[in-house]
């Protein structure tokens, strides 16, 4: 391919529809942190959006026939910014408390596992959660090294083991995940499982946010811990059971509702952790079982 012919095959990739979806994602964060000093409701409102359109980037992919490895690199990217700017606004607002420690350790967390997860894809040469979704993880596709034959200097080892008797990358298997996170990977995460984990990575820093934020600014930018859930509820503003959900009374000195969202968001955080250490685990296998064969 001449570099003219694979100039417009860039700029052909770049703006598939998923991709411009991606971009879209990206600037109503950046509008939003741009004003969420003045008006947390804007940035909570844009935040919103822009992870919703998470859920549309694939679909159209899909439909469109649109599939591209820029677009899946974009997607976990928006994700990930997506998640970095919440957490971040979440250690700025809650000074002093657990949850300014949280911060830095899930941004960590979060980028590691895409660096991890992105290396073992490449190295699959697949997708990474086709790549932890099944029983059995190979490490590369078992085609790399077929044919591969010993030479006569390498006595009797076997042609797809190293001078340490360490497997091959291509025949290694790694030992299936445990249950629990077979059932997260299950179906690519379209299980209840899975979206319990993955909502719970965007969920829960935004309401540790939005409960960080005083009373007044949120009640003055119609903004509150429980969201778009707090607008459905007010239909019923006399009920007895809207107030109880909703404010706080001696009784419940925290909104029944706003406490069983939160438990529901460190409950999927603590599942999407338990995923995330799993892939880190296996990508560090991969690089030491790289360094076994080199040595």
């Amino acid at each position: 391919m001449s570099e003219k012919n694979a100039a417009a095959a860039h700029r052909r990739v770049l703006l598939f529809v998923p991709n411009l979806i991606g971009y879209a994602r990206l600037i109503l964060l950046a509008v939003g942190v741009a004003a969420e000093r003045w008006n947390p409701a804007v940035f909570f409102y844009l935040w919103l959006v822009s992870a919703s359109l998470d859920l549309v980037d694939g679909i159209a992919a899909r439909k469109l026939k649109q599939c591209s490895h820029f677009g899946e690199v974009l997607d976990v990217v928006a994700d990930n910014v997506t998640r970095t700017l919440v957490w971040s606004m979440v250690a700025r607002t809650a000074r002093g408390t657990v949850e300014t420690h949280l911060a830095p350790f899930f941004i960590s967390v979060e980028w590691i596992t895409f660096v991890s997860s992105h290396s073992l894809s490449i190295e699959a040469r697949r997708h990474w959660k086709e790549e932890v979704g099944g029983d059995k993880i190979k490490s590369r596709d078992a085609s790399v090294n077929k044919g591969v034959s010993a030479s006569s200097s390498e006595g009797s080892r076997k042609p797809d083991e190293n001078q340490d008797g360490i497997p091959a990358e291509s025949e290694r298997e790694a030992t299936p995940p445990p249950y629990l996170l077979r059932k997260i990977f299950e179906n690519n995460f379209k299980n209840v499982f899975g979206f319990t984990a993955i909502v719970s990575t965007f969920a829960l820093p935004m309401i540790l946010y939005l409960i960080a934020l005083p009373d007044d600014v949120r009640q003055e930018g119609v903004v509150d811990p429980i969201g778009v859930f707090s607008l459905l509820l007010s239909l019923f503003p006399s009920s007895s059971l809207f107030h109880t959900l909703m404010f706080t009374t001696s009784s419940t000195p925290v909104p029944i509702l706003t406490f069983l969202l939160c438990a529901y968001a460190v409950c999927g955080r603590v599942l999407a952790f338990l995923a995330e250490m799993w892939v880190m685990r296996t990508y560090v296998i991969s690089l030491l079982d790289k360094d076994g064969r080199s040595s």
